[in-house]
């Protein structure tokens, strides 16, 4: 008989009859322990791969199971989810976005990131089917996040508010994140950004902006106004913003972007209307080659130069109706209604002349402004009664002042009015006057029996004024 008893036959008979509960009896050799590991990770990994291709199956029970087993696995599988794609069918498609969603809501911490960044990565998939799917379960998670993305913003110096900025010559109105000089928090906690999915405008502002902010700006997809003022960014984090496939407005100001940044500009051709450059390293041939890349771009491209003054849109002469306080412009002795005409030597008859001159100029720079001044103006009235003629003889100003007045019978009703030879016709019944072709114009459709207003400059100089240009604010 053989007396030779392994240990393990022992150790199951004590545990037979109660004297040992220690599993370690039963503990494998090294050689078993490594196999019994290799095996399970074989049968693991097979279960995934049947998994996933159950995804496509034609029974939904299989389908159904496969979608509850690989939510359960976790992120882990979140790679061979995304090379599963090319093998699913429709079905199977849309399992794949329905786990990715999932696991995204169920993650923390650095998993929520991987969860999205795979379903970032499918929505800019050429394939429009797999990319509208992955964008729209995107938009469902930041609907469903968005509200501790703002809040977390908010406590950390930044602003979410609907609001109306300027965009070209309108304005429009969206959710608009503001992060500037207040901010409190460092470069990850910008990670809250890509949730707040409804945002559409983003303004930062000040030398804390660097490349790194700029990639979280990137994931911004439903951004339509993005303005950088004062950052230390370069071409790189520009590059971060390549994706940015909705903008319609972008303004930088005093970034040291340079040329490569016009490459990623070129990105956006498909919506993009208007766009500021101001004070960047961007050498001259660079707009010529924005407004080949983009027709019918509104481009303003500056070296960085601000004036300060307001002027109607062209073809109106460049009258000054409004002026920024603390302004070059103001501190030179420059107001409102004053007539700018020249600068620099150059003749200035619309606000886009002035715009391109001073786009030559960078912040500090000095030059030369020309101007006209109304020192007085007169209002003037008469009935204008059915034998009331248009019988003075005016004439263009060369600046487009007004109509001057040349001559004026001495029984008209002009002379009664006070017109005088040299007076320049300002306004007409509140209607602008920049020529003799037009006033005349607007006197034949004043009716008989209206009361006739004339706003008159009886008193005008030219001067010339020292500018130092400032920055945009």
């Amino acid at each position: 008989m053989n007396t030779r008893i392994s240990i393990n036959a022992i150790c199951l008979f004590l545990m037979l009859i109660g004297i040992t509960r220690n599993d370690s009896c039963l503990a494998q050799s090294p050689s078993q322990a490594d196999q019994a590991g290799k095996t399970e990770k074989a049968d693991k990994a097979d279960s995934l791969k049947n998994w996933l291709s159950d995804l496509s199956s034609k029974t939904f029970f299989d389908r159904e199971q496969a979608t509850l087993n690989l939510i359960d696995q976790g992120t882990s599988v979140i790679d061979p989810l995304v090379a599963s794609i090319p093998m699913q069918n429709y079905e199977g498609t849309s399992r794949v976005m329905f786990i990715l969603r999932q696991l995204a809501l169920k993650a923390t911490g650095e998993n929520i990131e991987i969860a999205r960044e795979a379903l970032e990565q499918l929505a800019e998939s050429e394939s429009r089917r797999i990319s509208r799917r992955a964008s729209t379960v995107l938009d469902e998670l930041n609907e469903i996040r968005q509200g501790e993305a703002v809040k977390q913003i908010v406590a950390l110096g930044g602003s979410v508010n609907r609001e109306s900025i300027p965009v070209g010559q309108q304005f429009m109105t969206f959710l608009t994140v503001r992060i500037g000089e207040e901010w409190t928090g460092g470069v990850d906690d910008l990670k809250h950004l890509k949730w707040i999915g409804q945002a559409e405008a983003i303004h930062v502002e000040g030398e804390q902006v660097t490349d790194d902010w700029l990639f979280h700006v990137g994931k911004m997809r439903n951004l339509k106004s993005l303005i950088i003022k004062r950052g230390k960014v370069s071409d790189v984090g520009i590059d971060h913003l390549s994706n940015l496939q909705k903008l319609i407005n972008v303004e930088f100001f005093y970034v040291e972007i340079g040329n490569p940044s016009v490459d990623t500009i070129l990105k956006w051709k498909q919506t993009l209307q208007y766009l500021k450059i101001y004070g960047s390293t961007m050498t001259e041939e660079m707009p010529d080659r924005i407004k080949a890349g983009i027709p019918g771009i509104d481009l303003d491209f500056r070296l960085g130069a601000f004036l300060g003054v307001a002027c109607p849109r062209p073809p109106d002469p460049c009258f000054v109706s409004s002026i920024q306080p603390n302004s070059g412009a103001l501190k030179a002795g420059i107001l409102s209604g004053d007539l700018i005409i020249g600068m620099d030597d150059e003749e200035i008859n619309t606000f886009d002349d002035l715009r391109k001159v001073i786009s030559r100029y960078a912040s500090g720079d000095k030059t030369a402004v020309d101007f006209i001044r109304p020192i007085e103006t007169r209002l003037k009235q008469f009935l204008r009664t059915e034998d009331v003629e248009f019988n003075i003889e005016v004439e263009d100003h060369p600046n487009r002042l007004g109509a001057v007045v040349k001559s004026v019978p001495e029984d008209s009703a002009w002379h009664k009015a006070g017109l005088k030879p040299g007076d320049v016709i300002r306004e007409l019944d509140n209607a602008e006057v920049f020529s003799a072709k037009a006033f005349k114009g607007i006197f034949d459709n004043t009716a008989v029996g209206q009361v006739m207003r004339l706003s008159v400059i009886t008193k005008h100089e030219k001067r010339r004024v020292e500018v130092t240009f400032g920055e945009w604010d």
